[in-house]
C-alpha cells in the first residue's frame, strides 16, 4: 500500500483515509525504499493505528528481524484495537 505513494500520491492517501479497520503499521528505520519520513506521515495521517518503527531493520524487517517482528505482530493481535483471537494449534 505505501508503495502506492511513489505512484499516485493522492489515490493512496484517499485509499489510506478510506480503511475502517484495525491496523498495524510496522517499519524499518534503515529501509531505503519506504522510507521513514513516509511511515511517519501515513503514522500522523492516521494516529489510530498502531505504529511501530525497528531502528536497525531495512526493507525486509520480516526476515531480518523475524522474532521481533512476530512478536509485534502477536502482541497487537492479543492486545491492540482489534483484540484478535487467532487460534492456535492445528485447525
Amino acid at each position: 500500500m505505501l508503495s502506492a505513494l511513489f505512484v499516485d500520491r493522492d489515490a493512496a492517501h484517499r485509499m489510506i483515509d478510506r480503511l475502517d479497520v484495525p491496523t498495524l503499521l510496522l517499519a524499518g528505520a534503515q529501509d531505503k525504499l519506504i522510507t521513514t519520513t513516509m511511515v511517519d506521515g501515513v503514522a500522523a495521517r492516521r494516529p489510530d493505528w498502531t505504529h511501530r518503527t525497528f531502528p536497525s531493520a531495512g526493507h525486509l524487517l520480516p526476515l531480518t528481524e523475524t522474532g521481533e517482528y512476530v512478536a509485534a505482530v502477536a502482541d497487537w493481535l492479543d492486545t491492540g484495537p482489534a483484540r484478535i483471537r487467532v487460534r492456535r494449534g492445528p485447525v
